[in-house]
Order: structure tokens, then sequence, then C-alpha cells
């Protein structure tokens, strides 16, 4: 019940300081996208993208491995923060460096270098935010990410809405991006001082090093990860231009709001089914395969209303026809979704088990197999195959997620009743294709699968058992 009650608080803290951060981002795009249109979208967009890939590098998968390890050696915290700190304050300048070197040794117009060398800025904050939050929910309080995600986002968008009545140009909207990001490290430091009173700051070189080592595989597969879903934006900026960055980024970022869900629940879930393999595996495997078929369920409505509305959804977001041209790359990317959803559980559960060695080889893999599918497509076929190439690197990426886990507990994890979920899929598909034949309201369609989902998955996708495993986590 403690650890039910604890997965619950984890993931509702959790999920609300990610959906606050997503829905400020997705807004702030949005704003962009109607007020200066798509070539200047894409240009924001494209700096956004080097931005998130610099700032995986900064953190490296620091708070990861504190999420991962501090929750069964919480009086090593202080030699946690020792360790790392040195570390991460190397790849934060590192990251820095590397981004505005990009920036000016690049091919890119000047309007994007100017929102590169502005942007860049925004690492440093957004490291030390990162790195103290960890600190936290390696303690399991992620309400902390919660609070400081509002008090950050609030500002953010307060401020674009002032800078928007001004009338200013994308510039200052970078520039005040930057500072919200130092605004949430000043507001959650405190929060934090009781374990960095107790442990004296020191640089140390003799530290970092076997730092590094030890979280190197945390990095590697976060940045690598990160790679393998950005690399596309990039490619398309060198071979397409702005414009098409613009439109292409229109439809991922709906996708990547849609992802929120699956990236926090994994996020809640994994320190304490780390914990959980420590005390009991056998307990520790069932509760994770329950977690994979609510994610499943969850995924298949969502995967089907970008599939079954594209052209609505992107009117209705940005506004107009002037990014319905990506229709086609949204449906196309609905698949991404759907696979997202259906093996996100079994990658989580790579790091959670301590094999994310395993989790960093698929991350090289897959990013290698999308950089050389994107340069061999993307000039012929253009943003349509950056999102078929999406598709198949998320299928093999989810395929060597369950071949690579122990053999003992792929029998157990792997869903044994894949009936069920079959079951679930045809019900839904039939119904969203019903739907789509009788109206072409989203919000009706929307209501109308969402229904078919939810009753599908509870009477026919779950036993009895699971049934009451998943009102007990949800406290009725």
């Amino acid at each position: 019940m403690i650890d039910a009650v604890r997965i619950r608080r984890n993931t509702v803290f959790s999920f609300a300081a990610a959906l606050i951060r997503m829905l400020a981002t997705m807004l702030m795009f949005v704003g962009i996208a109607r007020f200066f249109g798509p070539e200047a979208f894409g240009q924001f967009a494209l700096a956004h993208t080097y931005l998130t890939i610099f700032y995986i590098i900064a953190d490296f998968g620091i708070d990861i491995l504190f999420m991962a390890e501090l929750p069964h050696r919480r009086e090593e915290t202080g030699q946690f923060i020792r360790r790392f700190f040195s570390l991460k304050t190397i790849l934060s300048l590192l990251a820095l460096c590397g981004m505005c070197g990009v920036a000016f040794l690049s091919g890119m117009s000047e309007a994007t270098r100017i929102l590169m060398f502005v942007m860049s800025a925004a690492i440093i904050g957004n490291s030390a935010t990162v790195f103290v939050l960890g600190i936290l929910k390696g303690h399991e309080q992620f309400s902390f990410e919660a609070h400081t995600s509002f008090w950050q986002h609030l500002v953010l968008l307060v401020g674009l809405l002032i800078l928007g009545f001004l009338e200013a140009d994308i510039v200052a909207v970078a520039g005040f991006f930057v500072f919200s990001r130092f605004i949430g490290f000043f507001y959650v430091l405190p929060r934090a001082l009781k374990y960095l009173k107790q442990t004296p700051i020191q640089w140390s070189v003799r530290e970092w090093l076997p730092a590094l080592r030890d979280v190197a595989p945390f990095g590697f597969h976060i940045l690598l990860g990160t790679l393998y879903f950005q690399l596309d934006t990039i490619l398309i900026s060198v071979y397409q231009g702005d414009y098409r960055v613009g439109i292409y980024q229109s439809a991922m970022k709906l996708v990547m709001l849609s992802l929120v869900v699956s990236d926090v629940a994994s996020g809640a879930f994994m320190p304490t089914l780390a914990r959980l393999l420590r005390e009991n595996e056998e307990r520790a495997v069932k509760a994770a395969r329950l977690f994979a078929k609510v994610l499943l369920y969850v995924g298949m409505p969502v995967a089907l209303m970008f599939f079954m509305f594209p052209h609505e959804i992107l009117v209705i977001v940005y506004g107009g026809e002037e990014f319905a041209g990506a229709g086609l790359v949204l449906k196309i990317l609905a698949l991404t979704v759907f696979l997202r959803f259906a093996t996100d559980a079994y990658a989580m559960f790579l790091t959670a088990s301590g094999r994310q060695t395993r989790r960093a080889v698929i991350s090289a893999v897959s990013s290698g197999v999308s950089f050389v599918l994107n340069i061999l497509l993307i000039p012929r076929y253009g943003i349509e195959a950056a999102a078929a190439v999406s598709v198949a690197v998320h299928l093999l990426a989810g395929g060597l997620a369950i071949v690579l886990q122990d053999p003992r507990n792929r029998s157990v994890l792997v869903q044994p009743d894949m009936r069920r979920g079959v079951v679930v899929l045809v019900l839904v598909i039939v119904t969203a294709v019903l739907v789509a034949a009788e109206t072409t309201s989203v919000v009706l369609g929307a209501g109308l699968i969402l229904t078919s989902a939810t009753v599908s998955a509870w009477f026919f996708g779950m036993t009895a058992e699971e049934r009451t495993a998943v009102l007990r986590m949800a406290g009725t």
C-alpha cells in the first residue's frame, strides 16, 4: 500500500511538472507560429532542437542515475553530490561552448545563428536546476519538480504575453526564455539546502573521471536517444531549409506533447521499481507488466486521434491552413506515438534493473540507423520520409528493448495474454473507423474513441486482479 501511494504521488507530481513544462513550451511555439509564420517558427524550432541536445550533454544522465541509485543508498547522498558536482560543471561548460561553436561554424541562416547564441545561455540555468531536482527525486520527493515547473513557466508565459503586447521580435522571446531557465534554479535551491549544507562542495579533478565512468551508460543512452528523435530536424534544415523545418516541427511538437504521459509515468515509476527489484523481484516484474499494459492502452486512442484527424488538429492548434501541409506527417507519426507507448515500459525496466548499458546500445543502434536512413531519404522524399524513418527506428528500438531483457524475466514481463491487447486494439480501431465515417468533429471523435478505449481496456484488456491493482494505485 505504501508503494502504491508513493507511486501515485510521484506520478501525479511528475506528470504535473512535465505537463506544465510541455504546455508552456507548446503555447510558446504556437504563439511563435501564429505571429511569426512557418519560417521564423522553423528557425526557433531548430535552435531549440540544438538546445535540447546540448541540455542532454550538460546533464548527461546524472539526474537519472540519482533516481535509480539514491532510493536504496540515501545515506550516500553527500558522496553522490561531491562526486558529480565537478563533472556536472565541466559538462555544462562544454555544452555551452559546443552550442556556440555550432552556431559559429555551421552554414545555418543568420537569424537562426543569432537565436542559437542567445539561447545557449539557457544551458547553465537548466543544468543547475536539473542537478538539484535530481537529488530531490532520488529521495522520491517529486513535488518540488512540479512546484518549480509551475513558477518557472508561469514567469515564462506572463513574460511572453507582455512581449507579444509590445510586439517584440523573436530574439527578445528567446532572451526571456533564457531568463525563465534561471528562475527555476533560484526557486528550487532553498528546497535542497538540507542536503547541500551537509556536503562541502569541492572541485576535484580526481572525482569527475570515476563519476563520468559511472554515469556514462545513462548519459550516452539519453544523448543517443535524443539524437534519434532530433537528427531529422537538423537534417531537414540542411537539405530543405527553415520553412520545411517549421512545417515538420508543427506536427512533431504535438507528438512530443502526447508522449509526456509515457515519459512521465516511466520516470515516476522507475525509483520505486528499482527499489522493489532489490526487495522482491517477482513482485517488481508483475508490477512492471501491469504498467506496460496500462501504457499500451493509454497510447492506443492518442495515436488513433492523430491518425484519423491530423488536418483538423493542426488547423485548430495553429489557427489556420498555414501548417496544414503537415497533415500527412502527423498521420505517419501517429504510429510513432503508438510504438512509444507500447514499448517505453520495457526500456524503463532495463534501467531500473541495472542494465543501462543495454539501453545505451539500443540508443546507439537506433541513432545510427536514423542518421543513415534520414541522410538517404530526406533529400529525395522530404519531411514525410523523416516521419517514416521515425516509425521504423521506434519499431527497432522497441523490439530491442524486449529482446535484451533478462530471459528469466522476459516471459513474465512481456504480456503472456496478448490476446487481450489484440481485442482492445481491434475494438478501438473499429470505433475510430466508424467515427471517421460519420463525423469530422475532433471533439466528438476524440470523446468516442477515448470512451471505447477506456471501456475496452477495462473490461476486455485486464484481468480482475489487474483491475484491483489499478484501483488500489488510483487510491479508490
